[in-house]
This record gives C-alpha cells, sequence and structure tokens, in this order.
C-alpha cells in the first residue's frame, strides 16, 4: 500500500513538474531570449517588436 502511494506521489509531482516547466519556466526562458535577439535593433521600435514577434512565434509561442 505505501509503494502505491509513493508511486502515485512521484507520478503527480513529476506531472506537476512538468507542467510548471511548459506552461511557466520554458515562456520566459524564450522570452529572454528573444529581447536578447532582438536589442541590436532597439534603435527602431517597430522593427523591434516585429523582431521580437518574429523570435516568438519561430520558437512557438503567440504573443
Amino acid at each position: 500500500m505505501k509503494k502505491q502511494f509513493y508511486i502515485v506521489s512521484i507520478l503527480i509531482l513529476l506531472i506537476l513538474g512538468g507542467a510548471f516547466y511548459w506552461y511557466e519556466y520554458r515562456p520566459s526562458l524564450i522570452k529572454k531570449v528573444c529581447i536578447n535577439s532582438s536589442m541590436p535593433d532597439a534603435a527602431n521600435q517597430d522593427l523591434f517588436w516585429n523582431s521580437y514577434k518574429f523570435c516568438l512565434a519561430d520558437k512557438g509561442l503567440k504573443e
């Protein structure tokens, strides 16, 4: 009985950890990378936003 509890607990923790990574941590890392890669274009704000949005779309995020 205890063994099943531990297996279920570990499975739940893995699912919650994976969901946190996919929906919170991964998008924040992608946004940081895209902001840093768009910085050389920061002289023109429209060019910056277009570059930033293209980078997000390229990496699989919508914004």
